[in-house]
């Protein structure tokens, strides 16, 4: 007997607009971002966790781009360096063909780090800039 498709389609890379500085980058190769929080359990009488206390809450992410696009980021960057960008939004939106649109808006991005690493043989030059944010809006 054969499964039938029960949730429809799947949010997939395909159908993902990056956009940057409000600007979409249509040479993304990758974005990758994570929110967490520190959480420990707090002891009493016994040896099980009486409570549990929340501490700071950190964000950051990375982001790939081809170096056609990290040169137009640089073009818009004071001094032509992007550590320089003062804080901007990273919207990740998620256009599926038959669902309602997904957005993920990170705030207060900046980049943390500016690395070009180029071998010989490269057809394409990905670059990959870590970043901080202050949290997701969704």
């Amino acid at each position: 007997m054969a499964i039938a498709l029960i949730n429809g389609e799947s949010y997939d890379w395909s159908q993902i607009v990056v956009t940057v500085l409000g600007s979409p980058k249509a040479e993304c190769k990758a974005i990758s971002y994570t929110a967490s929080q520190e959480k420990t359990n707090n002891y009493g009488q016994g040896s099980l966790p009486t409570s549990r206390g929340r501490g700071r809450k950190t964000f950051e992410g990375s982001l790939t781009l081809s170096l056609a696009d990290l040169e137009a980021l640089r073009g818009v960057s004071p001094n032509r360096d992007v550590l320089d960008i003062p804080p901007f939004t990273i919207t990740v939106t998620w256009i599926p063909r038959n669902g309602i649109p997904l957005n993920h808006v990170l705030k207060n991005c900046d980049f943390t780090e500016d690395v070009l690493t180029v071998a010989e043989g490269d057809t394409d030059i990905p670059v990959e800039l870590p970043f901080i944010f202050s949290h997701i809006e969704k």
